[in-house]
């Protein structure tokens, strides 16, 4: 007798469970939640504008010492330059940004796109030129959309004001 009653409880405790949980409400109707004032997010801040290129900027024009700024030029020239000149689909647009970016230079050497990427030194001929430069450069669309590493040297500021860097475009595959 005493199993049969905790079988019934048990068995209306079940029923109750089920029929609580599984509550839907009837097709064709919603489910409202109770109205209360909620106020509109307000809107995102505008986002910042982009940070202009830095590379290693030195606001004097006194020359920089160009054993270590030209070895890490050469360094990052060397790691793309090779013998295998690049023929894929982004070279067109890496030599269009670096002819780009020597806008108003003096001298372009080691221009090309290779198998790692595209790469040219540039020389421009005085500390505003070069400055102009990297702002046209750093709010190019091209150079925004390009898709691999972006790299430009830390300038080497020559006895005659002179800046020299080099320009780089990673592989964007």
């Amino acid at each position: 007798m005493v199993l049969l009653i905790a079988a019934a409880v048990v068995a209306g405790v079940v029923v109750q469970l089920y029929f609580g949980v599984n509550k839907r409400p009837a097709t064709g109707t919603q489910t409202v939640a109770p109205t209360a004032a909620v106020a509109p997010a307000p809107p995102a801040p505008p986002a910042p504008p982009a940070p202009p290129i830095d590379a290693g900027r030195t606001d004097s024009l006194t020359p920089t010492p160009t054993a270590d700024v030209r070895s890490e030029r050469e360094q990052l020239v060397a790691h793309i330059h090779d013998n295998l000149v690049g023929h894929e689909a982004w070279s067109v647009t890496g030599l269009a940004i670096l002819d780009a970016a020597a806008q108003g230079s003096s001298a372009v050497t080691d221009r090309g796109c290779y198998m790692a990427g595209c790469v040219a030194t540039i020389t421009y001929p005085s500390r505003d030129a070069y400055d102009r430069a990297l702002v046209e450069l750093g709010s190019s669309a091209a150079y925004a959309a390009w898709t691999g590493g972006k790299q430009v040297t830390p300038p080497e500021i020559k006895s005659d004001g002179s800046i020299v860097v080099a320009v780089a475009l990673l592989r964007p595959d």
